[in-house]
C-alpha cells in the first residue's frame, strides 16, 4: 500500500523472544519501577547499539544506498511520558557514535494502535529535506511504529531512511514464528558477522 514510502531497509540487531533477558530489558529500561534497574538496562542496550553501529553502520548505510547517515532519530513513542524518551537519551548522550547526529525530529499525534501503519499518527517538526536518516526503534513487533515514522519522513522529503531495531519481538509459542526461530538456532549470532554483507 505504501510502497516506496516505507523504510529503504530495516535491520534488527537481535531477536527478542518472549521470556528472554533482552525482552525484559527492552521493556524494563522504560518501565521498571527501580531507577537502578532502568539505568542498568539502558546501559546494556546502549552497549548493544554502540557495538552494532561500530561494526555495521557502514554496511547499513550502503544497503540504504548512501555513504553515511546525516542524522539519527527515533520513532516517537505513543505513550505519554514525563521527560525525554530513554532511547533518545541513549542515542543523544550515551552512544558517542550517534550523539553528534541525534535530533528528535518527530512527535506522536496519537491514534497509533501499535499494529497498524498510520503515518498520520506522526508529525515531523524539523527540516529533514534531503537528509539521509537512521531511524531507530527499540522493539519491532508489527513494525507499525517504525514504518509510520519512515513514511512521514519520506513525505517530508527526507533522503534515504534506514530502520534499525534493537529487538525483533517474537513469541516462542507462535506457530508463525517457527521458521524464523529455526533459522536463528541454525545460525549463531555474532557481533562480527554482518547480516547485510555476510562478511566478518
Amino acid at each position: 500500500m505504501y510502497g516506496d514510502e516505507l523504510a529503504d531497509v530495516v535491520v534488527p540487531i537481535s531477536l527478542a523472544i518472549s521470556g528472554t533477558q533482552l525482552t525484559r530489558e527492552l521493556s524494563g529500561y522504560k518501565y521498571n519501577g527501580s531507577p537502578t534497574v532502568r539505568k542498568e538496562f539502558a546501559h546494556n542496550l546502549a552497549s548493544a547499539l554502540a557495538t552494532f553501529l561500530a561494526s555495521h553502520e557502514r554496511c547499513l548505510a550502503a544497503t540504504a544506498g548512501v555513504e553515511r547517515f546525516d542524522l539519527v532519530t527515533i520513532a516517537p513513542g505513543t505513550r505519554q511520558r514525563n521527560g525525554q524518551h530513554p532511547l533518545a537519551v541513549i542515542l543523544g548522550k550515551t552512544v558517542m557514535r550517534t550523539s553528534g547526529r541525534f535530533v528528535e525530529v518527530m512527535s506522536a499525534t496519537g491514534g497509533n494502535d501499535h499494529r497498524t501503519v498510520r503515518p498520520e499518527s506522526v508529525t515531523v517538526h524539523a527540516d529533514v529535506s534531503g537528509r539521509h536518516i537512521l531511524l531507530v526503534d527499540d522493539t519491532w513487533t508489527s513494525g507499525a511504529s517504525l514504518q509510520s515514522a519512515a513514511i512521514t519522513l519520506e513525505r517530508a522529503r527526507a533522503g534515504r531512511v534506514a530502520g534499525l531495531v534493537i529487538g525483533r519481538r517474537l513469541d516462542a509459542d507462535d506457530a508463525s514464528a517457527a521458521g524464523v526461530l529455526r533459522f536463528a538456532r541454525d545460525h549463531q549470532f555474532g557481533w562480527d558477522v554482518c547480516v547485510l554483507c555476510g562478511t566478518a
